[in-house]
């Protein structure tokens, strides 16, 4: 016959015995004792960013133990030290998390914090051109932008740049990839069609003074 004693709990971290204990017909007993280790194998959670998220607005960032455990959290923000839980930021710029609790399991999370509205340029605001193609871009990475033609419909663009080659008036605005908009709607006029001037004068003797 085989007994078997010890039930490890595979909810809760630990090293636990299990034992076999087997008997054969003449009352020979045999023993072997194994050992089974509950380890953390669950990456830290960090709560109050993601990663590849950017966000206008300063941000709270929370390391949070794994559900029963003790376990022990470090955390480095571009390379330094976290030395409050939570950890509030609100300056500028982009960042690399890197959180690790004491069984070497880790998390990484790079996010930007971009509080700017866009500049947008390639064009001014109230400017005739008589360009072929009027291309507008701004001074960062750009999520869309968004333009009227003409007093129509607002039309969306997803592009870090956006090109018009029709004649007419336009308006446009663009949102950065943290959800700022521009300050101001920039407006401007494609027109190359030259003008029109009337003939005027006297005619004498067929010649036509203007």
């Amino acid at each position: 016959s085989l007994v078997i004693t010890g039930d490890p709990d595979c909810s809760r971290l630990g090293t636990y015995d299990v034992i076999y204990t087997a008997i054969d017909s003449s009352g020979n007993v045999g023993k072997v004792i194994r050992k089974v280790i509950v380890q953390d194998t669950i990456p830290p959670l960090v709560l109050g960013v993601e990663n590849g998220m950017y966000y206008n607005k300063p941000v709270s960032i929370y390391m949070a133990k794994t559900l029963g455990t003790t376990e022990v959290l470090t955390g480095w923000l571009n390379n330094e030290l976290i030395d409050v839980n939570p950890k509030y930021v609100d300056k500028e710029g982009s960042y690399y998390l890197l959180v690790m609790d004491d069984a070497k399991n880790k998390t990484e999370i790079r996010f930007v914090i971009d509080m700017t509205p866009p500049t947008i340029l390639g064009v001014r605001d109230g400017e005739y051109t008589n360009r072929e193609v009027v291309e507008v871009y701004a001074n960062e990475e750009i999520r869309y932008y968004e333009y009227r033609y003409q007093n129509g419909d607002l039309t969306r663009v997803d592009a870090s740049r956006v090109k018009f080659t029709k004649e007419g008036t336009y308006s446009i605005s663009a949102v950065d990839m943290a959800g700022n908009r521009s300050l101001e709607t920039i407006s401007f006029v494609i027109d190359r069609t030259p003008p029109e001037y009337p003939l005027t004068g006297v005619l004498n003797k067929g010649i036509t003074k203007t």
